[in-house]
């Protein structure tokens, strides 16, 4: 079954594949696209720190920070 969610709510270790974006700023939407964030692509959360700390995601073969404000609006589905 397929679960449609913000990418903050991803677990340690699970993949989701990227389907909009909301209330992101258009500078913000520029440089997610830069580091491979787009419709479709697949994203693997590497670490889920405690305290609402920025959280680690895998994109292609990098992986990044991103911190509650933007990982809560890009919107993703995952199984």
């Amino acid at each position: 079954m397929t679960q449609t969610a913000s990418l903050w709510n991803v677990t340690k270790g699970g993949k989701a594949t990227v389907q909009s974006f909301v209330g992101i700023s258009a500078i913000y939407l520029q440089r997610m696209r830069e580091i491979g964030i787009d419709v479709g692509a697949e994203i693997i959360c590497v670490n889920r720190p405690p305290f609402s700390a920025p959280r680690q995601f895998q994109i292609c073969d990098g992986v990044f920070s991103l911190d509650k404000s933007i990982a809560s609006s890009i919107q993703v589905s995952y199984a």
